[in-house]
Formats: structure tokens, C-alpha cells, sequence
């Protein structure tokens, strides 16, 4: 080893310079836990704000999606639609929405059956909303 790389080592850190080290970190990761803490609280809110006034559709009551479209739904269940028509577009946002509810595929085997089934099950879907703009269910 070059005697170069020995001038750059710094010295081990005495007791006191590891403690204030890591009083230090502590500080900085509390105040990093706490913005994210807010940054996921205000974003709860903005999710939850109703795109119009007044009365907020129920989206379980919602049949097709000419309903979907015109109803006042949440700025979050908005997105969540917007999201769910870019992955019937072939959007990797699917894969989004897949992981979003707990649906995430490990074992490479069940990836690939699962890439299919989703797949035909998009179509599935995009042929009933051609038809009549009427789902009359979603497939699993």
C-alpha cells in the first residue's frame, strides 16, 4: 500500500467525538422521521379533499364508467382512476396498482402466470367498457 493513503486515514475517534457523532445523527434522523411523517399527513388530506363541493360519491355504488367520470369523488379515488385507465393502456402504472394492494409476485414462476392472468384480465375488462361502458365485475 502507498504511503499516499496512510496520510488520508483519519485518526480513530476518541469516546467523546463518537458520542457527539452520533447525538448528531440522532438529531438529524429524528428531524428526517418528522418530515416524512408530515409530508404523509398532508398528503392524507389532499387525498381525501373532494374535487367539487358537496356531497361526496360513494365509488362502491358507481356501475360503469360513464357514472365514474361524472361523479365527485375524492382528489385520491380521481387518481386511483386515472392510474387504473393508464394500466388498461398497457401503462407499467399496473404494476403500481398491483404492488399498492399487497399483490407483489416473488417467485419468477408466479410472475410470469401472473403477468398473463393480469393481462387477460385488463382485456377482459377493457371488452366490457367498450361494449356498454358497464363492468359488471372486476376480475380478481
Amino acid at each position: 500500500m502507498g504511503t499516499g493513503n496512510m496520510k488520508n486515514l483519519r485518526p480513530p475517534f476518541t469516546s467523546e467525538e463518537a458520542r457527539e457523532m452520533g447525538r448528531k445523527g440522532a438529531k438529524a434522523s429524528a428531524e428526517a422521521r418528522r418530515a416524512k411523517r408530515d409530508f404523509a399527513e398532508a398528503l392524507k388530506i389532499l387525498i381525501n379533499l373532494p374535487e367539487h363541493s358537496g356531497k361526496v360519491a360513494d365509488i362502491s355504488k358507481i356501475k360503469n364508467i360513464d357514472d365514474l367520470k361524472k361523479a365527485n369523488l375524492t382528489l385520491g379515488d380521481r387518481m386511483l382512476m386515472k392510474l387504473a385507465i393508464r394500466a388498461l393502456n398497457s401503462d407499467p402504472s399496473f404494476a403500481l396498482l398491483r404492488d399498492q394492494i399487497g399483490e407483489t409476485p416473488t417467485d419468477p414462476e408466479t410472475m410470469k402466470s401472473s403477468a398473463i392472468d393480469n393481462l387477460a384480465n385488463a382485456l377482459k375488462v377493457t371488452k366490457q367498457a367498450e361494449g356498454d361502458g358497464h363492468i359488471d365485475e372486476v376480475p380478481p
